[in-house]
């Protein structure tokens, strides 16, 4: 299953929504958090555990990815199979950047694959998606992707954040591609289950 939102997992007027889709009992369940996407991956990664807690996560089965780590530790990332996978916001060529780097993007990939669920929050929901390119008109891609492929997961692309003012972005990119497009607004989920899409 996938949760895409533009507003992260805490945010006071989400809560409702996420504890519509997120299920009731998550004290057993292991998360993965991966907070590359920020410029302060440290302040991100801590809201997004406090964020976590708030649901019902324990503290000890939250997992904290980080690219230095993943390159000291490798594949340790992947031991425990993680029920939930947390992405979140900030700059999505930053997140594709550092995920790439350490061919971590592919790890992930496999994980959603055999059946975790992926939470993706503003360049989280864009990562799960299949082109990035248009994004380039909100986040500055100061990291040399010439390749926007997403993971793919989702055969779509997304506009974040969406508003009048993104109707002409929309616009835009529907005439120039034959992709899907979904939208996703400062309110609203879209989740993905199998053939089943909708938003909460």
């Amino acid at each position: 299953m996938l949760i895409l939102s533009s507003s992260r997992l805490g945010a006071s007027w989400m809560i409702n929504k996420f504890e519509k889709v997120l299920g009731n009992d998550l004290s057993d369940k292991k998360l993965l958090i991966i907070p590359c996407a920020s410029a302060n991956e440290e302040k991100a990664g801590a809201q997004a555990i406090e964020d976590a807690l708030s649901f019902g996560f324990k503290r000890e089965h939250i997992y904290l990815f980080s690219v230095r780590s993943f390159q000291i530790f490798g594949m340790k990332y992947s031991e425990p199979k993680y029920d939930y996978i947390y992405v979140t916001g900030g700059n999505t060529f930053k997140l594709l950047h550092d995920l790439k780097e350490c061919e971590y993007d592919m790890v992930l990939r496999k994980m959603i694959i055999e059946g975790a669920t992926y939470i993706g929050s503003s360049a989280g929901a864009y990562l799960i998606s299949n082109d990035v390119s248009h994004i380039q008109q909100y986040d500055k891609n100061n990291y040399g992707i010439d390749n926007f492929s997403g993971l793919g997961i989702l055969d779509a692309r997304l506009i974040c954040h969406f508003d009048k003012d993104r109707y002409y972005d929309y616009y835009k990119l529907r005439m120039s591609t034959s992709d899907v497009l979904f939208t996703i607004d400062d309110d609203s989920i879209l989740v993905v289950d199998k053939d089943n899409i909708y938003y909460v």
